[in-house]
């Protein structure tokens, strides 16, 4: 440890490195959790615990902590709460909260050491539960195996360390005077007790404080820990921070795409608008984030241009398209829109807004065409071929091309379904979910 890490105190390095890990491009989408309740440090706490919102130390165990072990403790604590444990699976806590403890460590402990492998930004202290066998694995797959695995051996799959806890037990032989343990001798003390051994894991989950809330106040807290996701994820978009797959499954299930359209747009393409801070974004004022509202100006004509290969041409996937299409034409102030459905050629040309369909008739009435190949290089030529000045273009399509990614003359955003593999040469790229 530094000579001037002995001159700060564990609140002033907790908050060093909470700030550290937050500026990190693969922790950034976490600041909204971390704002969610209180960070803090308390004498008598063993190591640290959540209770789903707030975040708490011992005054001891950080003194004891190199800062990469501190960072390590801190990302343990923000993947317990943006994973809602306690909502989630509390069923597992039910049924054996020991067992439940383990599952989640084991969960969030195995993401943490492959996402810092390459670089060591990030440690986990000694003890701390890791099993390589569980890496990529759910919860619901790790408490499987480890349930299992108890049953058939009649015993906790990780036997509590002897002499640590607080509760009683007998134990025979001669021992150290120092344990807490009653009896005199060498030996592990054997009875029931309750202490911080029961946990079974390196950190405490309260999941008392949980089950204390109103069904109501849970809900809220849920929905909370979603919009300090949704937010977060934007965020870190929007500043071009790097991806990270841990996050990406709880993008999977919150992130805001339609956002992110909207920023594209409003970002990329010339039309644009201008932020101003007379009005703050009240979305953002909950997490303490002044933001701008936005003065819009119409965008001109855009372009809509929707694969209708083969892959793409069924019910499912283009009611997915036109979700994204209704999305944009009621978030967005166009004048024009073209809609290009397209497989190896250009198959079919609408246009809506100004002085034909009316944008609102859109999905109702458009008539998707196509059923061939993908060679998405068609829609830059048909463009300049028709000489559509479009401020900008999106691109709905699996990402399963038979050529490349085309020669654009305008902005493209490719809006790509269930395929996280494409990486587009050019252009931004926003994965889309069926």
């Amino acid at each position: 440890m530094f000579a001037l890490d002995m001159e700060l105190t564990p609140e002033q390095r907790l908050f060093r490195e909470l700030t550290r890990v937050l500026d990190h491009d693969r922790y950034a989408a976490l600041a909204g959790v971390a704002q969610l309740g209180e960070v803090r440090v308390e004498e008598g706490v063993r190591t640290a615990y959540t209770n789903f919102k707030d975040i708490v130390f011992g005054k001891e165990f950080i003194s004891t902590l190199p800062d990469d072990e501190i960072r390590g403790c801190i990302i343990h604590e923000l993947y317990h709460i943006g994973y809602m444990h306690a909502a989630n699976y509390l069923w597992m806590h039910e049924r054996d909260p020991r067992l439940a403890n383990i599952v989640w460590d084991y969960r969030i402990n195995g993401q943490i050491i492959q996402e810092n492998r390459a670089d060591g930004f990030a440690k986990l202290p000694e003890g701390a539960l890791y099993e390589s066998k569980y890496d990529g694995l759910l919860e619901g797959d790790i408490w499987k195996l480890l349930y299992e695995e108890q049953q058939k051996s009649d015993g906790p799959v990780i036997p509590p360390p002897s002499g640590e806890g607080e509760g009683e037990g007998e134990g025979e032989g001669e021992g150290d005077p120092e344990d807490e343990t009653e009896g005199e001798g060498e030996g592990e003390a054997e009875g029931e007790g309750e202490g911080d051994d029961e946990q079974g894991s390196m950190d405490e989950h309260d999941v008392d404080a949980f089950n204390e809330m109103s069904e109501e106040e849970q809900r809220e807290l849920v929905n909370d820990v979603q919009e300090a996701i949704r937010q977060g994820l934007l965020a870190a978009e929007k500043s071009g921070r790097g991806s990270n797959k841990s996050l990406e499954a709880l993008v999977e299930v919150v992130i805001p795409w339609e956002d992110i359209v909207q920023e594209w747009f409003t970002e990329t393409c010339s039309g644009g608008e201008d932020g101003t801070f007379r009005v703050p974004n009240r979305k953002y004022m909950p997490m303490d984030i002044i933001r701008p509202s936005r003065i819009q100006d119409k965008l001109n004509d855009i372009v809509l241009a929707i694969d209708t290969s083969g892959s793409c041409a069924s019910p499912k996937e283009l009611t997915k398209f036109m979700s994204v299409v209704r999305s944009i034409i009621e978030t967005l102030a166009i004048n024009k829109v073209h809609v290009l459905y397209w497989d190896t050629e250009v198959r079919g040309h609408e246009t809506y807004g100004e002085a034909d369909i009316p944008l609102s008739e859109l999905v109702n009435t458009t008539m998707p065409k196509g059923g061939g190949g993908t060679q998405v290089e068609c829609v830059p030529e048909y463009i300049k071929q028709n000489n559509i000045q479009a401020e900008g273009v999106v691109v709905l399509t699996d990402g399963d091309l038979w050529g490349g990614w085309g020669t654009w003359a305008s902005p493209v955003l490719w809006a790509v379904l269930n395929n996280k593999q494409a990486k587009p040469s050019v252009g931004k790229k926003l994965d889309v979910l069926l």
